[in-house]
């Protein structure tokens, strides 16, 4: 399509348009519209497709095929050679003004840091920049918004227009040799970028730049960010988050850090005393159960099912019984059935062998080091049976000369 013709380069805020329907393309999903003009930008440069309709038909989808068309998916299409076309408009000026923020963030970490933008993400709740190097640190974090921040409140004019392949040699990054006339977005006194998309007339209309989180990606570190509506709402929602969280905590919201590392230290103190009361009453309780122990081979063996017991009550349980010197052969069945084996070092019993017929049993697998197996699996009701199996496995075992 001739550029002319691509509407939303002359006027991103055009919204509405008539149009002559040139072809009908049969695609998998529906039928593709190549129109004389048109004001639907299609998915390129990291930018999406805008949506809106054709003679009231939705448009799902908006791309550029091989021979340079733009192609307009609809479900269905009606058999009118003229169109009306409409443009959501609110996702026209959101995508404008992230696009235009990432520009406009790109070239601040240019200046600021040094560090180029290796590709640009425009998500349906975040953005993104990919930026060479290692983690940018709080300082260069809060660098980066402020001086973004500083050229939006500027007003600064953001123009676009053609420029030869010469022409377009000195921007920050240049086109390929060989290219065409390049269609360059500038940012008055900050920024001159090779671009096809949609983006606002001043710096002002981004709104704001707001910086969320870094990760690690393989080609150094990416930097999520939103702005202008998305921007107020992302602060929106953090503000709503403080207010819950500061009156579940019954403290000033500038207290909320130092209340919930408090909380922390608390829980930590509280797991381990859990812990140790756990182990306590385990090792009183594997005493009893001892008492009613079977002991081939002089070895103390102990069958338990525990229908509610959670798998930290049934790790206490084996450790106790194993340091009574017992075999423990444990299981429960909430959520699911549940199988724990354990026996003392110096039995030579391998309990791997042990736990296939008790798993399947179970429907279940599982696995483990010689002295310590476990499984889980969908059948509760046969838990009783596993370890019945297993009891018999390990009494002949240890009948047969295993125990020392």
């Amino acid at each position: 399509m001739d550029p002319r013709l691509r509407l939303y380069w002359a006027d991103p805020l055009q919204l509405e348009f008539d149009a002559v329907v040139r072809e009908r393309r049969p695609l998998p999903d529906g039928t593709g519209l190549v129109l004389d003009r048109s004001a639907f930008y299609p998915t390129s440069g990291g930018q999406p497709h805008d949506t809106g309709t054709l003679n009231g038909e939705p448009v799902l989808d908006v791309f550029e095929a091989a021979d340079g068309a733009v192609v307009h998916r609809v479900a269905t299409a009606g058999a009118e050679e003229r169109v009306h076309g409409c443009v959501d408009g609110a996702r026209r000026r959101d995508h404008m003004q992230q696009h235009s923020g990432q520009h406009l963030l790109s070239a601040t970490a240019l200046a600021l840091l040094q560090r180029d933008t290796l590709s640009f993400h425009l998500g349906r709740e975040r953005c993104a920049i990919d930026l060479p190097g290692g983690a940018l640190t709080d300082a260069e974090i809060e660098a980066l918004e402020r001086r973004a921040n500083e050229i939006i409140w500027d007003a600064r004019p953001v123009e676009a227009r053609f420029l030869t392949a010469g022409e377009a040699a000195a921007l920050r990054k240049p086109p390929p040799p060989g290219s065409g006339p390049v269609r360059v977005v500038e940012i008055a006194g900050w920024d001159r970028s090779a671009c096809c998309g949609t983006h606002v007339a001043r710096s002002s209309e981004i709104g704001l730049v707001k910086l969320l989180a870094q990760e690690k990606v393989k080609p150094g570190t990416r930097l999520h960010f939103v702005c202008g509506g998305r921007a107020l709402a992302e602060c929106g929602q953090a503000m709503r988050r403080v207010e819950v969280l500061a009156l579940a905590l019954t403290c000033h919201p500038d207290a909320l850090q130092s209340k919930i590392a408090q909380l922390a230290a608390d829980a930590k103190t509280a797991h381990k005393e859990a812990d140790a009361l756990r182990a306590r009453v385990a090792a009183l309780e594997a005493q009893n159960w001892l008492q009613d122990a079977v002991r081939p081979a002089g070895v103390p063996v102990v069958v338990h099912d525990a229908p509610d017991a959670d798998p930290l009550l049934l790790r206490a349980w084996a450790d106790a019984l194993v340091a009574q010197g017992a075999v423990a052969l444990l299981g429960a069945r909430a959520p699911r059935a549940a199988l724990l084996f354990a026996r003392p070092d110096g039995i030579e019993l391998d309990l791997r062998t042990v736990l296939p017929a008790a798993a399947a049993a179970i429907d279940g697998k599982g696995g483990g080091p010689p002295a310590r197996v476990q499984a889980t699996g969908n059948r509760a009701d046969s838990v009783g049976e596993a370890l019945e199996l297993a009891r018999a496995a390990v009494t002949l075992a240890l009948e047969r000369g295993a125990a020392p």
